[in-house]
């Protein structure tokens, strides 16, 4: 019943239609970590095993279906435990990560997010990702605005070049070396 190739799945066309991301990676084989967001029964884990399917065999992906709900873990032990000790480095390739994630989040949180990282993503992707730490009891990941106005303890600084923040940025620096502050001076 499962779609087996990215021709076979329905109702994504945003992600998996023309010269998308997705088909471009599948097609050469070289899978980013992507993180796969929806409600549950949206088709997370079929796009997922498609895509590892739709890579050429030279590729050699194997797709491992892990269920942090039933498997009672919020990551996989032994996976961390390779990442830390760089038998597997996620860096050059030899393995690609594609998470599913029923989390719900607030409208106003993903807005407050888009007006306060300033077209970061990163600083936005570390903020959400702070904020959705805290399980509810029932084990349904919410993430509300107040989480991420927590998450989010103060603004980060904005460097625009040609504007006047470059060289307060640099007024900062020569000042923080100055007083002998190393912890301020490479922030």
């Amino acid at each position: 019943m499962r779609p087996r190739s990215l021709d076979e799945v329905l109702g994504q066309d945003h992600l998996l239609s023309g010269d998308s991301l997705l088909l471009s990676a599948s097609a050469c084989g070289r899978l980013p970590s992507i993180i796969l967001w929806g409600p549950p029964g949206t088709g997370k884990t079929s796009i997922a095993r498609a895509l590892v399917s739709s890579c050429p065999p030279s590729a050699s992906y194997r797709f491992v279906s892990l269920s942090a709900v039933t498997a009672g873990v919020k990551e996989p032990p032994h996976l961390s435990t390779l990442i830390k000790q760089g038998s597997i480095d996620p860096q050059r390739g030899i393995l690609a990560t594609i998470k599913a994630t029923t989390v719900e989040i607030e409208d106003s949180a993903v807005k407050f997010l888009s007006l306060n990282c300033d077209g970061d993503g990163l600083v936005a992707l570390n903020v959400l990702e702070a904020a959705a730490r805290a399980l509810a009891p029932d084990g349904h990941l919410y993430v509300a605005c107040d989480n991420v106005k927590e998450a989010l303890t103060c603004k980060h600084l904005a460097y625009d070049r040609a504007g006047e923040e470059h060289y307060n940025l640099i007024s900062a620096l020569h000042k923080s070396m100055r007083r002998g502050d190393a912890d301020a001076a490479i922030y």
